[in-house]
């Protein structure tokens, strides 16, 4: 039986890229047949929704898009001005007194209390377990669930998996490890806390942060739980040899571009890269005659991605949030630059989260047929 696994990466508020897709799948009619999904960074709470849900598929959707739609920057983090100045004061304190001046250590350069009510909201749970997901693999709806994040501690990236009860030992890399868990809203949590930004995350005796950093293998995952076929849905806008050549500044790069440049090959890119080097693996594989492949099997690998830069999509709606947020993100150079890469991560905005879940749908109603095609051969 073919295992198809879905694969959803992180970038903050472009997460709702997923979401049209997502969307417009399900509209096509009748049920994905995903047995394995995962998650990293903001991607991690699409892949919780999903696998807390069963089917009918279009019913999950719709719930999942009413959440986000009505996500604002409020909802994710305190954007209030007292709020948000004392966190940048209390980092600015220690920095100018070389930590030793008793404050409040900053855990995050924003409180993101807001964000586990949001999860709470969206995600059935029991004392922070994930009912949802433990449910659905009991009923065999799906497989296995895994959510990455990176331990701050040792430097490793994570992916707590919950199923998968045929692979014991999961995988153990020097930088990447899979371990079992009965997945909670901090997991959730801990793998969308964006680095530097929002404030770590407390799991088990361990801090984490966002699931993308360091994961050098996005696919790792997958593979390791047994996928045939992955279905990927990028936030990353492929950009063409004239736009890659094109500069976004015209003096010393203002701190916001520095910061967009760093998340982008942080928190995404890999994903894009992992995907392009399983196909060559894969082209490689099928031209062996199978009783000589040993331990290597051929996994298709689709990926789905913007058409459109979700960071032109950002600056049109800048003006819209909330007064003290748009004055610091300002204060980091973000009128400095053409590019908005650093705000598309924290645009939390309706009338933004709108229009990346209408590209995301009118992006997969244009290549309906071969993903269907893809899911369903």
């Amino acid at each position: 039986m073919t295992r198809i696994a879905l694969a959803l990466g992180g970038g903050g508020a472009r997460a709702a890229y997923q979401v049209g897709v997502l969307q417009a799948l399900a509209q096509a009619g009748g049920d994905v047949p995903f047995k394995i999904v995962t998650g990293v960074s903001a991607g991690a709470i699409n892949a919780a929704h999903l696998a807390s849900h069963g089917p009918p598929l279009a019913g999950s959707i719709e719930a999942l898009t009413e959440h986000w739609t009505h996500l604002t920057v409020d909802r994710v983090f305190e954007s209030g001005a007292g709020g948000l100045f004392w966190n940048v004061l209390k980092y600015g304190t220690r920095l100018l007194t070389g930590g030793r001046l008793k404050t409040d250590r900053p855990a995050g350069m924003v409180d993101t209390e807001p964000l586990r009510k949001f999860l709470e909201d969206a995600l059935p749970h029991r004392d922070g377990r994930l009912i949802g997901v433990e449910d659905r693999l009991e009923r065999g709806g799906i497989d296995a669930v895994g959510i990455t994040a990176i331990d701050y501690g040792t430097g490793r990236s994570v992916t707590w998996v919950e199923g998968a009860e045929q692979f014991p030992d999961l995988w153990e890399r020097r930088n990447r490890i899979g371990v079992h868990a009965k997945l909670t809203i901090d997991h959730i949590l801990a793998s969308a806390a964006l680095p530097l930004l929002f404030p770590a995350v407390r799991v088990g005796a361990s801090w984490f942060g966002d699931g993308g950093v360091r994961l050098t293998a996005p696919l790792s995952p997958a593979l390791h739980l047994g996928a045939d076929r992955i279905l990927v849905i990028s936030p990353r806008y492929n950009r063409s040899f004239t736009e890659a050549s094109q500069s976004d500044i015209d003096g010393p790069p203002p701190t916001a571009q520095i910061l967009g440049v760093l998340f982008h090959a942080t928190l995404i890119d890999n994903l894009d890269y992992d995907a392009n080097i399983l196909e060559r693996i894969t082209h490689l594989v099928e031209r062996i005659p199978p009783s000589e492949r040993g331990p290597f099997r051929p996994v298709r690998v689709l990926t789905i991605r913007p058409s459109v830069d979700l960071a032109k999509i950002a600056t049109e709606f800048e003006p819209q949030l909330p007064r003290a947020f748009r004055f610091l993100e300002r204060g980091l150079g973000t009128q400095q630059t053409r590019s908005a890469d650093f705000l598309s991560y924290l645009m939390f905005q309706e009338n933004y989260i709108r229009a990346l879940i209408e590209l995301g749908r009118r992006d997969t109603q244009r290549d309906l047929h071969e993903i269907l095609d893809f899911i369903q051969a």
